[in-house]
């Protein structure tokens, strides 16, 4: 059990493939880095169904996201969540 973190935080999730390629993800979570590689991994599993075999994983942690004037997350279109966090 990881412990959740207290506002959500964008990751950079770069998988990089056996074809020598390198898949970028922008993950927004509230939970962990581990969550964000899993939303990552399952985004190129739907988006790639016999893609090539992921060999390794990059992450950079961007921060907490920002917030509006009205103090509401700012969540981008191009951002992968988890549904059942938001």
């Amino acid at each position: 059990m990881t412990r959740e973190i207290s506002w959500p935080k964008r990751f950079r999730v770069i998988l990089h493939v056996r074809t020598g390629g390198s898949i970028p993800f922008s993950v927004v979570t509230w939970i962990s880095q581990n969550k964000a590689i899993s939303i990552a991994v399952a985004a190129y599993m739907r988006r790639y169904p016999e893609g090539a075999e992921i060999y390794d994983v990059e992450i950079d942690d961007l921060g907490r996201i920002s917030r509006d004037a009205e103090g509401l997350m700012v969540i981008s279109r191009s951002d992968l969540t988890d549904r059942s966090e938001f």
